[in-house]
């Protein structure tokens, strides 16, 4: 009886340690990143302005971890813009089968300057915060190829600073608070190492509009790609 005892806590503590491992091994899929992370390359493309830069992603545990930056500017007839923005998150990962579900948090900075008729120069820096949760999964699809689905729901809280310059000496700071929920969804394509992916981000203040900024990636995948091991070692 003693034995059979032990024979289950032995299979209860590997499954257990299956279920870590499993979300682990897919942490970044609720980000629309390969599973185990990935280095990639990114064009922005915003609302009014574009921007490159890049990203990247790993895991740490049960942890999935996360860094972007950007440049972006904008030129038409009347003005011209020029600015970055950079932010980092963190989530942990859950397991509900091939679906991993990643609350977390995310915090960010941007910086935007722009020159506009008659010498006025409007500088605005924002400090953003955001919290919520991702949904995603990595699905083998044949050979080397898999595809990454994924759909993030978070509350956002940004704080902006306003600095007018004007001719003559005219300055003005002001500042002002938002808060909203944003939507961001993205759909990527994995092959071995090599991913491509597009993403898409609304605001809940924008209505139906078109989304507010969008990213075009290609990378390198860190790790194999899970799904294609797991069926590979069933045979």
């Amino acid at each position: 009886m003693s034995w059979f005892r032990s024979v289950k806590a032995r299979a209860f503590a590997v499954c257990v340690g299956l279920a870590a491992y499993s979300s682990t091994a897919h942490a970044q899929v609720c980000f629309g990143a390969p599973a185990k992370g990935a280095a990639a390359y990114e064009y922005v493309r915003y609302s009014v302005g574009t921007g490159h830069g890049g990203s990247i992603s790993t895991t740490a545990g049960r942890l999935a971890l996360g860094a972007n930056f950007n440049t972006r500017s904008m030129r038409n007839p009347l003005s011209s813009a020029s600015g970055f923005e950079g932010a980092g998150r963190a989530a942990l990962v859950i397991a509900l089968g091939k679906v991993k579900l990643c609350p977390g948090i995310a915090v960010g900075y941007a910086k935007l300057s722009k020159e506009l008729i008659d010498d006025l120069k409007l500088s605005d820096q924002q400090l953003f915060a955001r919290g919520g949760v991702g949904v995603g999964l990595e699905q083998h699809v044949y050979g080397g190829v898999s595809i990454i689905p994924s759909l993030g729901v978070h509350y956002d809280f940004t704080a902006t600073k306003f600095d007018v310059d004007a001719t003559g000496g005219k300055n003005e700071t002001t500042g002002d608070t938002l808060s909203r929920v944003a939507i961001d969804y993205s759909l990527g394509l994995r092959y071995r190492f090599v991913y491509l992916a597009a993403s898409a981000l609304r605001y809940s203040d924008t209505g139906g509009g078109r989304p507010v900024r969008g990213r075009f990636i290609v990378g390198f995948a860190f790790g194999g790609a899970p799904a294609a091991s797991t069926s590979k070692s069933r045979d």
